[in-house]
């Protein structure tokens, strides 16, 4: 897969150009990503209505997703987050940024393949 073809959810020239190149850390990053339970953390906490601490993951997947360029789900997590600390109705948001989390899974492990 070329580089282009992970975007949205991808933008894997940044994310190397952020660590200098080093494929094999990006490597380690993606499994990390990969093994990381946060969104089930944040589906459970959405679903039992609790705005605050699902406020607080949908905070640090965002920070997560920022360092990763995983720019899809940083731009949806970001929408979420905010509806979250307002107090609104985030069902509908949750449930894109569910399908762009899932994109994002595919991607990563694609790129745990072809790296």
């Amino acid at each position: 897969m070329a580089e282009g073809s992970y975007e949205p959810y991808v933008d894997v020239k940044s994310a190397l150009d952020r660590i200098r190149g080093n494929t094999q850390l990006y490597k380690k990053l993606l499994a990390t990503f990969l093994a990381n339970n946060q969104f089930d953390q944040l589906k459970q906490e959405v679903a039992s209505g609790d705005g605050e601490a699902a406020a607080k993951t949908a905070h640090a997947i965002k920070g997560m997703a920022g360092n990763m360029s995983f720019t899809a789900l940083m731009e949806c997590v970001i929408a979420l987050e905010g509806e979250l600390k307002g107090g609104q109705d985030a069902a509908a948001t949750f449930s894109k940024c569910e399908g762009v989390f899932e994109k994002t899974v595919e991607c990563a492990k694609s790129l745990m393949e072809t790296l």
